[in-house]
């Protein structure tokens, strides 16, 4: 949020954070904006090794309230009176001011196959990740998100969202009962009230199931978190990797929300598909 006499980086809960610079008007760099709403996000960009603030929507310019206004109109007003000013007055911004900003990409759904391929998609010791590159932008992707053309007042939670499947993994709290020979040696649990409950509906193929043990064998006894992803096809569970960077379970919601997902079934290709063979004309985001 812009003032004439300060600049505020609020958060979801809505703390309030001076910052050491100012927003310049594209009228006169000299002169700071007034009453201007920006919404974004604090992203780890990985070619500048730092956090960027990254905008997706301006609420209010200069006192001028945007609900009424199309989306496009509101990305030409982050480029042309937000971002290039700023370069303006900051032209070696990413020493001059503690964070960079970047307008949020955004692309017309002919575009999905030109967005793939910005995508690296590869595995370390945290899991799946996808990174997205494109200029100055280089940050984690979770997938998807559709954005209509037409006014909205804000980025409400009801858009349209796609998440890359490998993403879609459920984290279980796991205890191997000491017994090797009993019948119910893995307690599964999801996160709920703040605590561990014990989730029964878990069944792994037999590949998974030997790996697994093998692996978690020498773990604590009071548990250890483990990753897994589920196949529709079969109903069964594949243990993907112990995650010892984690200390919770998945909440049992979100895991339930995933099971929908995966039963879905839902790639890119199909994704792409079925978005091009509709007549909704809906902008996207990485």
């Amino acid at each position: 949020m812009s003032l004439k006499d300060s600049l505020y980086l609020i958060d979801k809960h809505l703390n309030f954070y001076s910052l050491s610079f100012r927003l310049p008007t594209r009228e006169d760099t000299k002169l700071s904006q007034h009453e201007t709403l920006l919404e974004g996000q604090m992203v780890y960009n990985h070619k500048f090794t730092k956090y960027v603030y990254m905008i997706f929507n301006v609420i209010c310019i200069s006192g001028k309230p945007l609900e009424s206004t199309h989306f496009s109109k509101k990305l030409t007003i982050i480029r042309n009176d937000i971002i290039v000013p700023l370069r303006e007055v900051y032209p070696e911004e990413e020493k001059q001011i503690p964070f960079p900003l970047l307008g949020k990409d955004f692309f017309k759904l002919e575009k999905l196959d030109w967005f793939k391929k910005r995508i690296h998609h590869f595995t370390d010791e945290e899991g799946d990740r996808f990174i997205y590159e494109n200029g100055k932008r280089h940050n984690d992707s979770t997938g998807i998100v559709f954005v209509p053309e037409e006014p909205i007042p804000s980025y409400p939670e009801t858009f349209k969202k796609w998440k890359w499947p490998e993403l879609n993994s459920v984290l279980f709290h796991l205890q191997l009962h000491p017994d090797p020979i009993s019948e119910t040696r893995l307690k599964l649990s999801l996160w709920e009230n703040n605590s561990h409950i014990e989730y029964n509906n878990v069944h792994f193929d037999d590949m998974s199931t030997r790996i697994m043990l093998e692996e978690i064998e020498n773990h604590p006894p009071e548990g250890i978190i483990i990753e897994c992803s589920y196949n529709p096809f079969d109903g069964e569970w594949q243990y993907l990797r112990i995650r010892p960077d984690q200390t919770q379970a998945t909440p049992i919601l979100t895991a339930m929300r995933r099971l929908e997902i995966y039963s879905e079934g839902i790639d890119f290709e199909y994704l792409k598909n079925e978005i091009l063979r509709g007549n909704k004309k809906p902008n996207q985001e990485h």
